[in-house]
This record gives structure tokens, sequence and C-alpha cells, in this order.
């Protein structure tokens, strides 16, 4: 999907622009992973369903991280059609309390292997340990990495 050398397409989860705008904690990483995406030739894959969770937790520092990477056109809006995804979810055999949870955060996957380079980037441990059990039984989903901003930013992000 890559549209020049080392440019990578990632899905951002809301609650990494939540996180951006705290004072404590992990913020400084948390902003420091996205000031990297902004200055290297990265972009961002943002679908329907994000832009909705995007408006809800996002923060003053991560609206401004926003609105440059708008004004340089490194957001990729795209459409999604989820509903062979939740059905394959349905149908999975997973235990049916599990399901919502994964539901919630299916687009993300879905935008990383449809539109994007197979990457999301997410604080949501759940979300990314659910969707590493889900592979067994919907092998594709094992495609995705799961990048934590908690965690060094991974030297691929910064070539």
């Amino acid at each position: 999907m890559h549209e020049q050398p080392g440019t990578l397409l990632f899905v951002v989860d809301a609650d990494i622009l939540r996180a951006a705008g705290h004072s404590e904690g992990h913020a400084s990483q948390v902003r420091g992973l996205l000031n990297a995406i902004y200055e290297i030739c990265h972009r961002v894959v943002l679908s329907e369903e994000a832009r909705s969770e995007w408006d809800k937790h996002a923060s003053g520092i991560s609206l401004n991280w926003w609105t440059r990477m708008s004004n340089r056109g490194k957001i990729q809006r795209i459409r999604l059609h989820l509903t062979d995804h939740e059905e394959a979810l349905e149908d999975s055999g997973l235990a049916p309390e599990r399901l919502p949870g994964l539901k919630k955060d299916l687009h993300l996957v879905v935008a990383a292997l449809e539109h994007g380079d197979n990457i999301v980037i997410s604080n949501d441990g759940r979300a990314a340990n659910g969707f590493r059990d889900l592979s067994r039984v919907i092998e594709e989903y094992g495609a995705v990495s799961w990048w934590n901003a908690d965690h060094p930013i991974p030297p691929r992000l910064l070539e």
C-alpha cells in the first residue's frame, strides 16, 4: 500500500489521541509517536468508524496533530464494508462475551488489512490480544501488527 519507499499507512486508534493530551504517564511517548508519523512521510488511514471515535476522544494536542496531518494530505479517508467481517466474527466460535469488544474494534483491523500496511497503533492490549486469539480462527487477522505507544518507537517507523 506504499505510495513511496518508506511510507507506511497506519491505523491510529482513538485511545492514542486521548493519551496524547494527558500531562502524565506515557503522554510524551504518544506525542513522540504522533510527531514521528507527521515528520516522516507516513500517513494515516481513517475510516468513518474511526473518525467517530476520534471526534469523541481527541485532545487539543491531537487535534493540532490531526489538523497538520490533514493540511499535508497525510490522512486518507476510507469507507469500510464490515458486514462479512462481522458475520465471520459471529461464526468464529469465540465466547459470546468476547464478541462486543472485538466488534467495537473490528474497523481498526479491517482498515489495516484492506487499506493500510497491516499496522494498528493502539494502547488497547485487550483488543490486540483478542484479535491475536481470533487469528487462530480467522487467519488473515494475524497479519495485523499492533504497535503500543508505551513501547519505544519501532525502528521501522523512523525509516
